[in-house]
């Protein structure tokens, strides 16, 4: 999932409208972003781990999410 490109995937649309994420990458069990390089990890971060926390508190059955687990930050 690209930034600037439509997308209705409820983890892509809230991680890409985080200023300065560009992609979204996702398999089944883990999530990849990629960041502008002038955006800052420490400002996406938080707002990433929360968006993902949503989804995986209040729609990961809706959604077809049974790996829900502790998220971390960049590597």
């Amino acid at each position: 999932f690209a930034a600037g490109k439509p997308t209705d995937d409820p983890i892509a649309a809230p991680l890409l409208a985080i200023p300065g994420v560009t992609s979204v990458f996702m398999s089944a069990d883990f999530v990849t972003l990629s960041k502008n390089p002038d955006a800052h990890w420490d400002e996406i971060v938080p707002e990433a781990t929360g968006a993902t926390t949503e989804v995986c508190r209040h729609g990961s059955r809706a959604f077809g999410f049974d790996r829900c687990s502790s998220t971390t930050g960049p590597s």
